[in-house]
């Protein structure tokens, strides 16, 4: 029998935010409806030109995509911001699926 430790399996990964900007994504991300979108598109504008402004997009844009709001969806998707994040195929896949 194996025993884990109250901290948990130690082959797991921590997925805990690095930085500020990370803390504000994890936050927004954890919103639900139109308070959600409002809140990663606030961390698009507060940290422009970077993953975590990508991220924040492409959170919104796939978002978007579920409630069938297709323009809005791939205006999100198509962002240049997106491109400085390593999900940039999912994002184009999203806006495949959009059209």
């Amino acid at each position: 029998m194996l025993a884990v430790s109250a901290e948990g399996p130690s082959w797991r990964i921590s997925a805990e935010p690095a930085g500020a900007a990370e803390a504000a994504l994890h936050e927004a991300a954890g919103r639900d409806g139109q308070g959600g979108l409002e809140a990663l598109a606030a961390v698009s504008r507060r940290y422009p030109a970077s993953a975590v402004a990508g991220l924040a997009r492409l959170t919104a844009g796939l978002r978007l995509l579920d409630q069938r709001r297709h323009a809005e969806a791939v205006a999100e998707l198509s962002h240049p911001d997106v491109q400085r994040t390593i999900l940039r195929d999912h994002a184009l896949y999203a806006t495949a699926r959009a059209q």
